[in-house]
């Protein structure tokens, strides 16, 4: 059975347009911070490699980890500014401590076993149908159907960890939950957020300051409504 709640994507748009406004200081300072901590961790891993190769990857390990932490703290950011809290851009360091960094990995960890098999079969369809095989594209096309729809129905499992501490099997209970119904919803969300990106590198590159911070703003509000019209009490 669906859900009854239908997410309102242009009124939520244009909340979270105004929104944007006074948030893009906070934001941009958080990507500052990030991209100096980015510059730093590189630096080391160059010496890392130059004493010995092992070293090198364990430090480009701890690079991808760290970098990919802080982009899901500025996630944060986006969801506080969408709950109109007071937001700082010390808050995405919010998404390293110690429980909640070890339930984003958790997710990360069931994503990359999910989407990884979906990619292998992918990959694999040639041997298992031949190259020119009809099955093949048809096999194909339902493994990008199944990747499309799962990235849709666990679009929030990040947002359930960052927001109400849940751990990451529960995360994405929640987002497979609060997205039912909502499939096509969400994909059209999406698009919206490809479209908000390109049209502020059409104008001139500048439009980003205020499209993508308007991007997480526009996902936060949405996994606000979301998780307040179907989880009315807080998981946490």
């Amino acid at each position: 059975m669906s859900n009854a709640y239908r997410v309102p994507v242009f009124e939520s748009m244009s909340v979270a347009w105004n929104k944007t406004k006074g948030f893009k200081g906070t934001f941009w300072s958080a990507w500052v911070v990030a991209i100096i901590i980015s510059i730093g961790l590189q630096l080391l891993m160059l010496l890392g490699n130059f004493i010995h190769p092992t070293l090198g990857l364990i430090v480009s390990f701890i690079y991808i980890v760290v970098f990919f932490i802080l982009y899901l703290g500025i996630m944060y950011l986006g969801i506080k500014r969408a709950a109109n809290m007071p937001v700082t851009y010390t808050d995405m360091f919010y998404a390293f401590k110690w429980p909640v960094f070890l339930r984003l990995i958790g997710v990360s960890i069931c994503f990359t076993i999910i989407f990884g098999i979906l990619t292998f079969l992918y990959t694999a369809s040639p041997q298992l149908f031949g190259e020119q095989s009809l099955l093949k594209a048809l096999f194909n096309l339902i493994i990008l159907i199944l990747i499309i729809f799962l990235s849709a129905r666990l679009f929030f499992a990040y947002a359930f960890v960052l927001d109400q501490g849940v751990h990451s099997l529960e995360a994405i209970k929640l987002s497979w939950k609060v997205t039912q119904g909502n499939v096509f919803r969400i994909i059209g969300i999406i698009i919206i957020f490809s479209a908000s990106y390109l049209l502020g590198l059409l104008a001139l590159i500048i439009g980003l300051i205020w499209t993508i911070p308007f991007i997480w703003v526009y996902y936060g509000e949405i996994y606000k409504k979301f998780s307040d019209a179907l989880l009315p009490v807080p998981v946490k």
